[in-house]
């Protein structure tokens, strides 16, 4: 079975989700990563094809219509089509019906698909899951990781509990008021010792998320446990 996977978000994405999800489904499907596109050096010295990588919203549903078209002419259709997304504090069902429309265009309403969230965005996870990630992980682990879940919910308003409820909507930024993962990024700094490496998001996310236990996600985060339930289905 083939997987075609259409992701919003830069480098945590390239490197994270296709090994995440290889680590919980059998070596029989194969997750084929459409979307983000990593930045590769182009035809002409300092020109480089951008592709969907940063893509998000509006722009990956713009660029799932151009990916699909250009992967229809190339090779045979897939088995599934996985979208995956940071909601960044958006109405998850408008942004569903936007992710919808360019499937729905390309292919009709037959082809099987799956639209999720990382609410707000893919750090949630690996919050939901403290003590598989932050907890054990050699540049956090011990008194700062504690240190640094104590500032997220004192100072930030994390809720290590429900973290998909993070942030409120910025009409002007059509997005989080502010940004999980930099809340992070500065707990990381202000919890920290000379010498010590702070949190990044293209770093660290990528190497905490095949840590993860879905399950305990799925009892923190319902737009994750949402998708990964119906993910599941179709694919075990």
């Amino acid at each position: 079975m083939v997987v075609w996977l259409f992701a919003g978000g830069g480098e945590s994405e390239i490197r994270a989700l296709i090994p995440f999800l290889e680590k919980h489904f059998s070596p029989g499907i194969r997750f084929d990563r459409k979307t983000p596109v990593r930045k590769k050096p182009g035809a002409k010295p300092g020109k480089y094809l951008t592709a969907s990588h940063g893509k998000t919203g509006r722009s990956l549903a713009r660029e799932i219509k151009n990916r699909l078209a250009q992967s229809l002419s190339k090779e045979s259709l897939c088995d599934l089509i996985l979208v995956l997304d940071d909601l960044d504090c958006r109405d998850s069902d408008k942004a569903t019906l936007s992710l919808q429309k360019p499937i729905f265009d390309c292919l009709g309403q037959h082809t099987p698909y799956c639209i999720g969230f990382a609410s707000p965005e893919i750090e949630a996870w690996l919050i939901s899951d403290w003590g598989n990630t932050f907890s054990v992980h050699p540049s956090f682990s011990g008194k700062r990781q504690k240190a640094m879940q104590y500032r997220l919910a004192q100072t930030d308003g994390v809720d290590f509990s429900k973290p998909e409820s993070f942030g409120q909507y910025d009409p002007e930024k059509d997005s989080c008021d502010k940004k999980l993962s930099q809340c992070i990024v500065e707990a990381s700094i202000n919890i920290s010792d000379k010498g010590d490496i702070v949190f990044s998001k293209a770093r660290h996310t990528p190497e905490m998320l095949p840590g993860i236990d879905p399950e305990n996600v799925c009892a923190k985060c319902p737009l994750f446990r949402s998708w990964w339930n119906r993910l599941k289905s179709i694919l075990l």
